[in-house]
């Protein structure tokens, strides 16, 4: 993989490039999860080159290599990163595969209906409330996250939360901001969108998986037994066939 750096929105972006086998195939970009960064795609990407022609895995606003976010960034904000990205790098036959809240971008591109994106894959993604009480519990706990919090009770609100909301507490303002329903998103995505899924999922709970399914007209919902919030770590041979088959 190709480290490199783009200015996008005013946003110092890292993204890391390779070149597929296929002159005539899609261009993938992976989005990783709150609390990540696209180093975690790198074992899948590299099954991959024979079944595209470019692979970006981008570092979102404030994670990996990429420039914090100037101001708290919402949901929107990332989004338009994403899509200045593309509009710079791979505006071209493409694909977004995006993990968690990194799928909430990528709903949002597919809900926008850029003409270049084909297909959509959402890994356990984040956007779907389950629950009132949740939503409640989201504004209280964005309201006094303090820096220094105990692992277990990091661990006890991260499952609460349900998402991958790491208490970042350089980034507690945007999350304040990024806590925020989808639901209107998936209804109005319209292109080829494939949801996987892990059925031990405890972050994101496989009910999110089945909403979505319901929300967008026409999609796949492919569960991964023995799996949870990181399915594609978790079974990785099952995950990439399933992703092969669909972005063939």
């Amino acid at each position: 993989m190709n480290t490199k750096q783009i200015v996008v929105n005013g946003q110092l972006l890292n993204f890391y490039h390779k070149e597929g086998l296929l002159n005539d195939g899609p261009t993938l970009i992976f989005l990783h999860g709150w609390g990540g960064d696209a180093k975690q795609w790198f074992d899948l990407i590299n099954k991959l080159t024979e079944k595209s022609s470019n692979i970006f895995a981008v570092d979102l606003p404030g994670f990996g290599k990429s420039e914090n976010p100037k101001t708290p960034f919402d949901i929107k904000d990332y989004t338009g990163v994403i899509d200045g990205f593309i509009k710079q790098v791979a505006n071209k036959q493409l694909i977004v595969v995006g993990h968690s809240f990194g799928g909430r971008i990528a709903a949002r591109l597919a809900s926008a209906h850029l003409s270049a994106l084909q297909k959509i894959v959402l890994v356990n993604s984040a956007g779907i409330p389950t629950n009132e009480e949740r939503t409640r519990f989201i504004k209280i706990i964005s309201g006094f996250i303090k820096p220094f919090i105990s692992e277990r009770t990091k661990t006890k609100l991260y499952k609460y939360v349900g998402s991958d909301y790491t208490l970042r507490p350089d980034l507690k303002e945007t999350f304040k901001k990024i806590m925020t329903s989808d639901i209107e998103v998936y209804k109005n995505i319209q292109i080829p969108s494939l949801i996987i899924w892990g059925d031990k999922d405890d972050i994101t709970p496989i009910e999110s998986a089945e909403k979505m399914h319901l929300l967008i007209k026409g999609s796949e919902l492919f569960i991964i037994k023995d799996a949870g919030h990181m399915s594609f770590v978790d079974n990785p041979e099952v995950f990439i066939k399933k992703l092969i088959l669909f972005i063939s």
